[in-house]
């Protein structure tokens, strides 16, 4: 497995476990935790962690199907989220219920197609170099998509 690979998943497994409030003792090829407790503990049973993955690379599809949801860059229409949910559900053994699918798009872009196939999130996207406070009041303003539901 590359060294950077390795290094994410050893510090996914720490965290998840500094997550849970309790003490941690752990000691990893890359990280060190001698007794150390994230207080005050989370109100939640499990923080959900989102992992993000470039489609169409696999692996880490596989990793982000072993968390709560992903974050899914480089997709260039619905039907790609189609394809990477596939594979997703195949990692989980055809099971996404509660799980998170994070789609990315530049900000006016309609969420609705995104949504149909299985979105649950929908994140807008600027050009870091060239974007305003006026480009992202005008986005927010805008509100695309259905109302939000709050989920437990």
């Amino acid at each position: 497995m590359p060294r950077r690979a390795e290094t994410y998943d050893e510090v996914l497994e720490l965290l998840g476990a500094l997550l849970s409030g309790s003490s941690v003792n752990h000691v990893g090829t890359h990280f060190t935790a001698d007794d150390v407790r994230f207080l005050p503990p989370p109100v939640q049973d499990e923080l959900p962690i989102w992992i993000a993955a470039r489609w169409p690379n696999p692996k880490p599809l596989v990793r982000a199907a072993l968390h709560q949801g992903v974050v899914l860059i480089d997709l260039d229409e619905p039907a790609d989220l189609v394809a990477a949910s596939a594979a997703l559900s195949d990692h989980r053994h055809g099971d996404l219920d509660g799980f998170d699918v994070v789609v990315q798009r530049p900000a006016g872009d309609d969420p609705e197609p995104w949504v149909a196939v299985g979105a649950t999130w929908w994140l807008a996207a600027f050009d870091p170099f060239t974007v305003t406070p006026m480009d992202v009041r005008a986005a927010i303003a805008e509100k695309p998509g259905p109302e939000p539901t709050q989920r437990h």
